[in-house]
């Protein structure tokens, strides 16, 4: 059942940029030639959890990863255990230097939601936004649920996050993958 709702919710993703890009004939994209993502840890994330999503980076895309371990003042985007994605990304886009072949990924035990408002933080409390994306700064934000997460969502977010920034939405789609197997066989 869990394959079936991953690939559904990757369908519509795939298919609205699709009418994005006819209606409007721009690719939503921040580098499809992205060569490397800087991880940024809020929390004390898992060693194991850090290498998983190092390695599904580098074996999906071919992308280097950069650890930083700076600190910052996250005061205004942290509220018990919700993280404001809109407050963080701002904070972190100022506080970071890096060139557009370079992205950052974020990653926090606690739950995500793009804005404070209280209703935004019951409904993400009981669906949680497992990553999201915000590709005009090339800054991606994902949750390992307070390290609870599977491994294989963990992997799934990881890919998925990292397709929005390539340009690849609603990436990884599985019947999309044997559609090019079988094109490049024939």
């Amino acid at each position: 059942m869990e394959d079936w709702l991953m690939n559904l919710y990757n369908f519509n993703e795939w298919a609205l940029m699709k009418l994005v890009q006819v209606v409007t004939g721009n690719k939503l994209t921040y580098n499809p030639e992205l060569k490397k993502i800087i991880l940024i840890c809020i929390d004390d994330i898992k060693e194991e959890n850090l290498d998983i999503i190092k390695k599904q980076i580098f074996n999906e895309f071919g992308i280097q990863t950069d650890i930083k371990t700076e600190k910052f003042d996250l005061k205004h985007a942290i509220s018990g255990k919700f993280i404001n994605t809109y407050e963080i990304a701002k904070k972190v886009e100022k506080e970071i230097q890096y060139d557009k072949s370079t992205a950052i990924m974020i990653i926090t035990k606690n739950f995500l939601t793009p804005n404070r408002f209280l209703l935004s933080r019951i409904i993400h409390f009981l669906a949680p936004i497992l990553g999201i994306t915000y590709l005009i700064q090339g800054i991606c934000i994902l949750t390992t649920l307070n390290d609870k997460m599977p491994q294989r969502i963990l992997k799934f977010v990881v890919i998925h996050e990292v397709g929005h920034l390539l340009g690849k939405h609603g990436y990884p789609l599985e019947w999309l993958r044997r559609q090019k197997k079988t094109r490049n066989e024939s």
